[in-house]
């Protein structure tokens, strides 16, 4: 097993676990513990104060003395990893009580690109800095993070199919977010599409279905001068959503389990609703509310004003989690 020392400029943003002499703790995570090759993952760094007093925490490195540094254990590939300039700015961000700071960081930024088990954990290290950042009230300490375990396999089935034909180098997958979606509208890869794809009105509450119209107006009417160049922002968003309706309905069919699932159903509904086709919004949105986190919280609450009830989704619509 191969080990790879990251130095990184710090990164304040994201889950946690032991605490500092100084209250400080730090954890890593990620969405899953399994993934296949050419899927994205992204780690999540979370910094808190577990104290009841405030907390300097250093940010930036000195040059040569990083304070915080990724740790991997893994077959990782060192020709794969992508490392961005990190500002070298010294100085200092405190934490009040109790306060957590978020960030993250892609695989290939410390090269894990290939097939196998792997595990990440990364430690914050003040001892070396010299006595001028006490001023800041960064003394010396040392946390270390949780260690995050986790496996990528070969892909299978229609994946397998992508993942063979259209691999690039690093094991990245070589075609553009429309080839994915027109070509391979059933493929894991293309979930990741339609996770960050933009979607009109995407950001709307479910009851803004109800009244589209109003919606328009408010949102896009001070977009347009005439009526005939707001019916075209209209025509050419209402196309948009059309799109990504059949796109999702595509892909949830091949993945309801999908580890982001609930996100594009979400999108889903929202474009069935605003392009008059609220019964079928309705039954996504109730599907939704049949699962955990915020976008079934937000679908429970929806229905709950309607005083509609959540339903099971039809039986036979399962299929392995990616």
């Amino acid at each position: 097993m191969k080990k790879m020392l990251v130095p990184l400029a710090l990164l304040l943003t994201g889950m946690l676990v032991q605490a500092s002499p100084g209250g400080l703790s730090l954890r890593i995570t990620s969405p899953a513990t399994e993934y296949i090759l050419g899927e994205p993952i992204n780690f999540a760094l979370t910094w808190k104060n577990e104290s009841d007093k405030p907390v300097g925490v250093a940010y930036g490195f000195q040059c040569d003395t990083p304070v915080t540094h990724v740790h991997v254990e893994g077959p990782v590939r060192q020709g794969c990893a992508e490392r961005p300039n990190w500002d070298i700015i010294p100085g200092a961000q405190k934490l009040g009580p109790m306060q957590e700071k978020a960030s993250g960081f892609p695989k290939e930024f410390v090269g894990i690109v290939d097939k196998g088990d792997y595990e990440v954990w990364v430690e914050y290290d003040t001892r070396s800095l010299d006595a001028s950042w006490t001023q800041f009230e960064v003394f010396p300490t040392f946390v270390e993070s949780n260690h995050f375990k986790f496996k990528i396999s070969a892909p299978t089935g229609l994946d397998a199919t992508v993942f063979e034909k259209h691999a690039i180098d690093c094991n990245k997958v070589g075609l553009s977010p429309d080839d994915l979606l027109s070509r391979y509208p059933a493929s894991t890869y293309t979930g990741y599409v339609l996770i960050t794809r933009s979607v009109p009105l995407g950001g709307e509450p479910f009851a803004s279905m109800e009244n589209p119209e109003q919606i328009y107006k408010e949102r896009w009417s001070g977009r347009a001068s005439t009526q005939q160049s707001i019916q075209g922002h209209v025509k050419d968003n209402t196309e948009k959503m059309i799109a990504y309706a059949k796109s999702a309905d595509l892909f949830l069919a091949a993945h309801p389990d999908f580890r982001y699932a609930p996100l594009i159903r979400r999108q889903y509904a929202l474009c069935l609703g605003f392009t008059g086709r609220m019964p079928e919004a309705i039954e996504q949105v109730k599907v939704l509310a049949k699962g955990e986190g915020k976008e079934a919280d937000e679908a429970k609450a929806y229905l709950a004003a309607k005083g509609e009830k959540a339903e099971k989704p039809q039986s036979g619509s399962s299929s392995k989690k990616n």
